[in-house]
């Protein structure tokens, strides 16, 4: 069961939302029918009750609407920035937090434990700004520059403006597009590519993609290997900007794809035919 998927997460504030400024951890609900006609012992209408928790008639509420919640091993934070926009911030943050220090050029790093340490002192890790700073841009699902946002960055952003009904609207679309989409689900031998646009004005990174291969995982589960990349060779830090959505076993292995790098990113290839073409202009 998919328990943090955010639509689930959603409903489940939603519903604990009902008693202003309630905490959540203390909240039931309780759904009661009330038979009319009828009278117990004490000349009370004869009733049918169900309590229970908020994410339990969350988890009802979603498997009416869109079936049984997958898992997610974690869940990515989420931004409406442009990449671009996202490491200009944060290469100017890293280099120099508060005005009055030097512009930095380094970034050293080690564990708390290690601070006194006379052993491990002197190892510390370290790293150029602008490649931490690339690092932290590339782990965040950033908007193109032509301002498309997958549907989870516009999520975030509707949520942000305190719009439930528009952050829930998001996310029922993208599920309903993916689900109702004619080559929906995937099958074994899909190919599926990611295009990711440029990082930074040089640019740090250039435009690349990746490809996926969908394979039978067994149990009636499937998998998603990445097949090839497009990154330059030479690409400092390059095994960790490719293969981030590759899946073992899951019953939508795109489903994450489709969620956090949106669909206008992708294009599905079956059979030799392109039957998902989001990148086209």
């Amino acid at each position: 069961m998919r328990r943090d998927d955010p639509r689930l997460e959603i409903i489940r504030e939603a519903i604990e939302r009902l008693i202003p400024r309630a905490t959540p951890a203390y909240v039931t609900v309780t759904v009661t029918e009330t038979l009319p006609g009828t009278a117990g012992h004490d000349g009370e209408p004869h009733q049918h009750t169900w309590t229970g928790r908020p994410d339990d008639l969350a988890e009802k509420i979603f498997t009416a609407l869109f079936g049984r919640p997958r898992d997610r091993a974690e869940a990515s934070p989420r931004t409406t920035l442009s990449r671009t926009e996202a490491l200009k911030a944060i290469t100017h943050v890293l280099k120099q937090p508060v005005e009055d220090v030097p512009a930095a050029d380094l970034i050293y790093g080690r564990p708390l434990a290690h601070i006194e340490d006379p052993e491990q002192a002197p190892n510390p890790w370290a790293m150029q700004v602008d490649v931490l700073a690339l690092r932290i841009a590339g782990a965040l699902p950033l908007t193109d520059e032509a301002g498309e946002a997958s549907p989870l960055a516009q999520a975030e952003a509707a949520k942000r403006r305190r719009d439930l009904a528009g952050e829930l609207s998001v996310l029922m679309s993208a599920g309903q597009a993916l689900e109702s989409a004619p080559w929906y689900p995937c099958r074994p031998g899909d190919l599926v590519h990611v295009h990711y646009e440029a990082v930074g004005d040089v640019p740090l990174v250039p435009a690349f993609g990746e490809t996926y291969v969908i394979g039978d995982a067994g149990d009636g589960l499937l998998s998603m290997k990445l097949l090839a990349h497009s990154l330059p060779d030479g690409t400092e830090h390059a095994e960790g900007m490719v293969g981030c959505f590759a899946a073992e076993a899951t019953d939508c292995p795109i489903y994450e794809l489709w969620f956090e790098g949106g669909p206008h990113r992708l294009t599905i290839v079956r059979d030799g035919r392109v039957v998902h073409n989001g990148g086209a202009r």
